[in-house]
């Protein structure tokens, strides 16, 4: 069978190659299967208020096989997607394979200290948003300003010529 090279399609721009090379380097550095996902998912991380939120689109991801988890700092997320049966791969003659199926691994650093316990996570239609409260010791705290307080008590009636 022969196949027509396309020289064009084989090029990436520099925001996608920086990209990759961020992702594949610091985002993801304990890829250790050789069938984790190659592609990096497209992801948020943003602070409202007194909570960090994380909005990750893993389309196809198995909603039971999603495990989360927060270590000193890091949150990782670990997972599963699947999109065909194997007797419906063997039935197709593929061109193109863009939706990566198998386990993934993928893990973000967070931009402050979170309280893990107290932390939510849903998914729909293929977008995990993990919503994260602060920790207590990074939540912004108000200090009252006192006055300065003076040696002696001056009371009514007690008036000292000046």
């Amino acid at each position: 069978m022969l196949t027509r090279w396309d020289p064009f399609a084989e090029m990436v721009s520099l925001r996608e190659a920086m990209g990759r090379l961020v992702n594949e380097s610091f985002v993801r550095p304990n890829s250790q299967s050789p069938t984790a996902l190659s592609a990096a998912f497209p992801f948020d991380v943003y602070e409202a208020g007194d909570q960090v939120l994380v909005r990750i689109a893993i389309p196809g991801a198995d909603q039971d096989s999603i495990e989360l988890t927060v270590n000193q700092g890091v949150l990782a997320i670990k997972g599963y997607r699947h999109f065909y049966s194997g007797d419906q791969e063997k039935q197709y003659t593929w061109h193109i394979r863009g939706l990566v199926e198998g386990p993934f691994q993928f893990a973000v650093v967070l931009p402050t200290m979170v309280d893990a316990e107290a932390a939510d996570a849903s998914y729909d239609n293929g977008l995990l948003t993990i919503t994260l409260p602060k920790a207590e010791s990074v939540k912004p705290k108000r200090i009252a300003v006192k006055g300065a307080s003076t040696p002696e008590t001056i009371t009514s009636g007690s008036h000292q010529p000046g």
